[in-house]
């Protein structure tokens, strides 16, 4: 029997832990508060409760307003969105699991960090 291997544990990759699920409650928070932010000061749309099922047409966003809004997002959280991204984004969720997915992949899941014009990071 090999070293270091427990014969108790089914072959395969070793499980990992579950994730916090009020951690990351308090992510997707963090990441739609964000997302509320950058709608109400760039494009100055008016949302109302439970803002993340909200679609972007109801809120009257139109595919140029919702290009702008993927640059900020891009800007704000460091994240990449393809037109094609874009095109299947239909609410604030959609962008909220986009931005966790590729945090996830990255290996990164920390709090958005808003940069400043010289792309540095602080204000």
């Amino acid at each position: 029997m090999p070293v270091g291997k427990d014969p108790t544990m089914p072959p395969g990759p070793v499980p990992q832990p579950a994730a916090d699920p009020n951690q990351e409650d308090a992510a997707t928070a963090e990441i739609l508060d964000g997302l509320v932010e950058i709608l109400q000061r760039d494009l100055e749309v008016a949302l109302e409760d439970d803002p993340g099922q909200q679609s972007f047409d109801s809120l009257g966003i139109d595919s140029l307003s919702l290009v702008e809004f993927a640059l900020a997002v891009e800007d704000r959280f460091s994240v990449q969105i393809t037109d094609e991204d874009i095109r299947s984004l239909t609410n604030l969720d959609d962008v909220v699991d986009l931005i966790r997915e590729q945090r996830t992949e990255e290996g990164t899941a920390t709090p958005d960090v808003p940069r400043s014009e010289d792309g540095n990071g602080e204000s």
